[in-house]
């Protein structure tokens, strides 16, 4: 038989610097709940109507996100165990959804992981109605009296942060860096332990051979050796990578000499073989043929280039923030699908002169290039993975 409940009056009450100390603390996981959900709802209702949610709530949310892991660490008996769904997707979120974005289009993504959010929002809210006994759906000061500090709580987990988390952490983003590279690069460029790298393919189609040669704008000497290396001069044209600039749209030069050297690499050079007697064949679109936000974006990034050569780190800043948001599809139609449908148009030109059509062009555009060369009912015959470079080759300045 259970005693008597004591009259409210008679009840032991939590009073002064106690209740105070816990009512910060209430007020941070309640915030950290609700900014949450308000998050994955603003993302649905952004996704249905095609609106843009502001990036405050994301920082919000990470912000709250990470003082509450602080907290955890730190503070007893803190109630953690109803927040961890929303903490562990705010850790994924935190970390780009990877490697999801290489295996789902964007819009599909974004819809699926909004709904994740909202749905943890809501399993959230109502484990903490369960923590309350069915009082409500946020914490309240008098819960969280007993949540003191703890300064071995705080050391050990600052060991297990900075010993087990922190690297299991590195080998997760390590591991999706490498997926999606290999995927999104359709395994053109690929990245390991040792360094980076790309894969040269060759394929055949009625007796003459189209060679994928991918490239990047900063490697080491010896990977533009090597690609310069297969240059052969007899029967071959070579299908070189490029933009006009006919009515001067561009105020600033991409080089990307400063940032090679200030890693000890190289920025790519105009790849062209020793003998003079080969044929070259332009597939060049004009910048004017691409959108004018396009043009603002190449403005913008070759701005921050330049910035960051002089040692400008506002001013590349500022350059970079006039970016905005772009539209990633018009910036891929422009950057991507236009050029490579240009460079399409040029082998097709030249596919039954030369026995060898080679197309040194970016990483990037080499999924796209195949896909089309595929169609042409072309087979392959070959592939050959090339060095970019090294870990062991990167020398930053300070390291001279």
């Amino acid at each position: 038989m259970q005693p008597p409940a004591l009259p409210e009056s008679n009840a032991p009450q939590i009073h002064g610097p106690q209740l105070h100390g816990a009512g910060w603390k209430a007020f941070i996981l309640n915030a950290y709940v609700l900014a949450f959900t308000a998050e994955g709802a603003l993302h649905l209702f952004g996704n249905a109507f095609g609106q843009t949610v502001p990036s405050i709530a994301y920082s919000v949310v990470m912000l709250l996100a990470l003082f509450l892991i602080l907290m955890i660490g730190s503070y007893r008996n803190l109630p953690w165990r109803p927040l961890a769904p929303a903490l562990l997707f705010s850790l994924w979120e935190g970390c780009l959804f990877l490697p999801a974005p290489a295996y789902i289009e964007a819009g599909k993504l974004s819809i699926f992981t909004a709904s994740i959010n909202l749905a943890t929002g809501i399993a959230v809210l109502l484990a903490v109605r369960n923590f309350t006994c069915g009082t409500g759906f946020l914490f309240k000061s008098k819960q969280l009296h007993a949540c003191e500090f703890s300064l071995a709580r705080t050391l050990k987990a600052t060991f297990l942060k900075l010993f087990v988390l922190l690297p299991l952490l590195l080998v997760y983003l390590v591991g999706s860096a490498q997926l999606m590279v290999t995927k999104l690069s359709a395994g053109f460029l690929q990245l390991d332990m040792k360094g980076l790298h790309t894969e040269s393919r060759t394929y055949e189609l009625d007796g003459h051979k189209i060679h994928l040669l991918p490239t990047v704008h900063i490697g080491s000497s010896g990977f533009y050796e090597q690609i310069t290396s297969k240059l052969s001069a007899e029967g071959t044209v070579l299908l070189p990578e490029g933009v006009t600039d006919k009515n001067g749209l561009l105020k600033n030069q991409l080089d990307y000499t400063a940032p090679a050297d200030s890693i000890g690499l190289a920025a790519q050079p105009r790849l062209t073989p020793k003998k003079a007697s080969l044929v070259e064949h332009p597939c060049d679109v004009d910048i004017s043929e691409m959108s004018a936000e396009t043009v603002a974006i190449l403005n913008a990034v070759a701005k921050a280039i330049q910035a960051a050569s002089d040692k400008n780190t506002l001013g590349a800043l500022t350059a970079m923030s006039e970016i905005g948001e772009p539209d990633m599809n018009h910036l891929i139609a422009d950057v991507l699908e236009l050029r490579n449908a240009h460079v399409i148009q040029g082998l097709k030109q030249v596919l039954g002169n030369y026995e060898h059509i080679v197309i040194p062009w970016g990483a990037a555009h080499m999924p796209g290039i195949e896909r089309e060369v595929i169609k042409l009912n072309a087979h392959l015959i070959e592939s050959h993975r090339n060095t970019v470079f090294l870990w062991s080759d990167l020398k930053f300045r300070s390291e001279r």
